[in-house]
């Protein structure tokens, strides 16, 4: 019988593990320098606890089991929860703010698409106990020195930010209702994944006449240089609820990376946990999916039963 590697992963031979080695060295070398300490977690954890944070959809994206006491487990598909759980069972006799990293392989039971496996190994960088835009900042600016690291510069990957307050802010004045806001963060994360004809109708359940759709289309798809907030206020209208970005940006031009930077308020990020700053990162022409993304999950903490942070 003749044997191969499982559907979405990979074999390392020598030159594909020199390779692999190589950036997740740059991970930790950078992470260190930064300031992060790293850490780990079990390949499996309960079950339970990727549905608190991502609800029992999630089930059907990871690769689960009962073992031989008949509990529920998962391979881990990322570390978030894992983060919270640790952070959540040891808050109090943490310093502040927590700086963390972890380099490590997770696994998803989705079907494999360019750039996007069952098994793969991936950098989480996570600041907790810092409330201020700082941290949205700082986060932005360690991938940025890996960038900078790997010897690729400004004019090779942008970082297109948005803040999900000032979009809500901004879908609510459009006529979208809070009981539909998720449906719209959602469409708004799929945009370029589906027709325009799609999208259209999608905006049109949301409760949008054509013209409005056509606007909500239009915001989507403008691109403003971080440190021109001026520009942003007078293309779309608003005056006001921009004093979140206006933490970010002042914190991005601080840390020396704005450059590297646009606010693109199609940029959401659909997962409904995210409470505040969101971004992707992408090489220049847009032509591959984000090399990565992250942003602000205030109450994440709390789902585990730990404190507010």
């Amino acid at each position: 019988m003749k044997f191969q590697a499982p559907k979405g992963t990979r074999d390392f031979d020598p030159r594909s593990m020199a390779w692999r080695t190589f950036l997740v060295d740059a991970w930790r070398t950078v992470s260190i320098r930064n300031g992060f300490e790293q850490i780990d977690g079990p390949i499996f954890e309960q079950l339970d606890l990727y549905k608190v944070k991502s609800g029992e959809g999630i089930v059907n994206e990871l690769f689960h089991f009962n073992d031989r006491g008949g509990r529920e487990l998962a391979i881990r598909p990322e570390f978030t929860p894992t983060l919270a759980r640790m952070v959540a069972a040891q808050a109090n006799s943490l310093p502040k703010p927590i700086k963390w990293f972890c380099a490590a392989n997770f696994c998803r039971a989705e079907r494999p698409q360019r750039g996007r496996l069952r098994e793969f190994w991936q950098w989480n960088v996570d600041i907790l106990g810092l409330d201020s835009a700082t941290a949205d900042a700082e986060c932005i600016f360690v991938a940025i020195d890996l960038f900078q690291h790997l010897g690729l510069a400004s004019e090779h990957v942008r970082v297109k930010i948005s803040h999900r307050e000032t979009v809500r802010h901004i879908l609510g004045k459009m006529g979208v209702g809070e009981e539909k806001m998720q449906a719209a963060f959602e469409l708004l994360d799929r945009r370029d994944k589906i027709e325009p004809e799609q999208f259209t109708r999608a905006a049109g359940e949301l409760g949008l006449d054509v013209e409005t759709v056509d606007r909500f289309d239009q915001i989507c798809r403008m691109k403003y240089p971080a440190g021109r907030l001026d520009l942003l206020r007078e293309q779309i209208g608003l005056d006001d609820n921009l004093h979140d970005l206006e933490s970010l940006d002042e914190q991005l031009r601080a840390f020396g990376i704005a450059e590297w930077c646009e606010y693109d308020l199609g940029i959401v990020r659909g997962l409904a946990y995210y409470t505040g700053t969101v971004f992707e990162m992408h090489e220049i022409s847009g032509a591959e999916r984000a090399v990565a993304g992250g942003g602000r999950y205030d109450r994440l903490i709390e789902l585990f039963g730990g404190p507010p942070m």
